[in-house]
C-alpha cells in the first residue's frame, strides 16, 4: 500500500514539474511604409555623409593642360586649354560687374593676364588667336577703368559699424576764376548849370523937356 501511494506521489510530483502550456501568436508581418517623395527620387535616407559621398575613385579632379611654345595639341587637349582660359575670364567679367576701387580693377586686370598666360604659349594656333585677341581687348578696357573710374574706396575715413564707408571722389574741376567786377561807371558830370540871363538894362528914361 505505501508502495503504491509512493508511486502516485512521484508521479503528482513529476507532473507539477512540466512547464504549463503556453499560448500560441500568431507573427504578423510588419505593415509595409510607402515610400517618402525624397525616397521615390532614389534617395535613400538613414544614410550617414561619409556614405552619401561618391567612393573616393568616381570623384574626378578637373584636368588641366599646361601648353608650351610650338607644342602639338590634341584636339581635346586644346578644348581643356580653352576652358581653363575661359574660367578665367569668366571669374574677371563678374569682378569688373562690382568693382568699385582700384584694388578691384587689379583684381580683374590679374584674372585677363592669367588667361591670357594660359593661351599665349599656342597663339599660332586659329581658335587661340580667336581668343587671345577678346581676352587682350578686354585686358585694355579693365587697365582704362583703373584710371579712369571716380569711385574710390576711401580707407582713411574713420570706420563706422557698417565698415568702411564708400566715399565718391568725383574729379575736381578746377574753380572759376572771380569775375572781375564791373567797375563803376563814371557819373555823369553834372551839366553846367545855365548862367543867368542878364536882365536888359532900364532904359533912362526921357528927360522932361524945359
Amino acid at each position: 500500500m505505501s508502495k503504491g501511494f509512493s508511486i502516485v506521489t512521484c508521479l503528482g510530483v513529476l507532473a507539477g514539474c512540466n512547464p504549463l502550456p503556453t499560448r500560441i501568436v500568431q507573427y504578423t508581418p510588419p505593415r509595409p511604409v510607402d515610400p517618402t517623395p525624397y525616397e521615390k527620387n532614389g534617395y535613400k535616407s538613414g544614410l550617414t555623409a561619409d556614405q552619401l559621398l561618391p567612393p573616393k575613385a568616381e570623384i574626378k579632379v578637373p584636368r588641366t593642360v599646361v601648353a608650351k611654345p610650338g607644342q602639338k595639341l590634341s584636339d581635346e587637349d586644346l578644348n581643356t586649354l580653352l576652358n581653363q582660359a575661359e574660367d578665367k575670364a569668366v571669374s574677371a567679367e563678374n569682378l569688373a560687374r562690382s568693382a568699385q576701387s582700384k584694388e578691384d580693377w587689379s583684381l580683374v586686370i590679374d584674372r585677363w593676364k592669367v588667361a591670357l598666360d594660359l593661351l599665349k604659349p599656342a597663339a599660332q594656333l586659329p581658335r587661340v588667336r580667336k581668343a587671345l585677341a577678346e581676352y587682350e581687348r578686354n585686358l585694355s578696357d579693365a587697365q582704362i577703368q583703373a584710371k579712369t573710374n571716380p569711385r574710390q574706396l576711401d580707407t582713411n575715413a574713420r570706420s563706422t559699424s557698417d565698415g568702411i564707408p564708400l566715399t565718391v571722389k568725383s574729379p575736381e574741376s578746377p574753380s572759376p576764376s572771380p569775375s572781375a567786377s564791373p567797375s563803376p561807371s563814371a557819373s555823369p558830370s553834372p551839366s553846367a548849370s545855365p548862367s543867368p540871363s542878364v536882365s536888359p538894362s532900364a532904359a533912362p528914361s526921357p528927360s522932361p523937356s524945359p
